[in-house]
């Protein structure tokens, strides 16, 4: 990710440092997102997302970082700047729909998030969330799956939520879990933030693992880790100020700057 005072977009100036395999892939699904990026202007950012589902550990992330993966592995003397032209639009250099890839069970009980903020990569854990469902008695076909509905309550934000039981599995995108089958759609009760089934496949000879990326993550709390996106957005000086000790560079002292006024919370409130 790259910061302007107005955008961001992936970093891409030392992204790959190679990685570290946690599992082994047992199915791959698709996700079409859509989060409202700033309500005031109706800016809306639509992308394709991946959750890797392992034996013991799952793994979802921003598809366009599961593309950079694959042009360093396959090209390892490729530039930072030659992927970038391959993969990002430069023309709607809006900021990605999230930032982090998030690790379910991994370590045992736990969810990891790891995700990079202008240059600093951040890892925060927390206990795995243990979400209330109602289960409803709405029923639907979701590209050829038997779906049923579900409604939830998650931190500050409601949720109607599509799972099947065609596919045993208790995940799904971003951070829900623990409802009796895959979960193929979720879309807040507000409209802000939209997560659809786009496809199943079986893993390749060429992607079959979950890994980690080797970078030194600055261990933060949740807390600390949404204070810090704001900071970015808000007031980048600010954000530089806090996370470039080990450099000694500051910034123009941070008062000074008109801070930018969010057009929209996170979906974490």
């Amino acid at each position: 990710m790259w910061y302007t005072p107005f955008r961001q977009t992936l970093f891409l100036d030392d992204f790959y440092k190679g990685v570290t395999v946690i599992d082994t892939i047992d199915l791959i699904v698709y996700y079409d997102t859509e989060f409202v990026l700033d309500t005031t202007k109706n800016i809306v950012i639509k992308e394709r997302s991946i959750l890797e589902i392992g034996r013991s550990i799952s793994k979802y992330f921003n598809y366009k970082c599961f593309q950079l993966d694959s042009l360093f592995k396959e090209y390892p003397d490729i530039s930072p700047n030659d992927a970038a032209k391959s993969i990002l639009d430069y023309e709607n250099t809006f900021p990605p729909s999230f930032y982090e890839s998030f690790f379910y069970n991994w370590p045992k009980g736990k969810f990891s998030v790891v995700g990079r903020i202008a240059a600093t990569d951040f890892k925060y854990e927390e206990d795995i969330p243990q979400i209330k469902w109602k289960l409803l008695d709405s029923a639907t076909i979701i590209a050829g799956f038997h779906a049923q509905e579900a409604y939830c309550e998650f931190r500050g934000r409601f949720y109607d939520v599509w799972f099947t039981k065609d596919v045993p599995i208790s995940i799904g995108p971003w951070k829900f879990n623990g409802l009796p089958g895959l979960i193929l759609s979720v879309k807040d009760k507000e409209g802000y933030y939209l997560f659809r089934f786009a496809g199943i496949s079986s893993p390749t000879v060429h992607h079959n693992c979950i890994w980690m990326p080797n970078y030194k993550f600055i261990p933060v709390t949740r807390q600390q880790y949404t204070e810090a996106r704001k900071q970015i957005t808000a007031n980048a000086p600010l954000f530089q100020n806090n996370y470039s000790g080990n450099t000694g560079i500051l910034i123009f002292p941070a008062d000074d700057y008109q801070k930018r006024k969010l057009g929209n919370d996170f979906i974490e409130r």
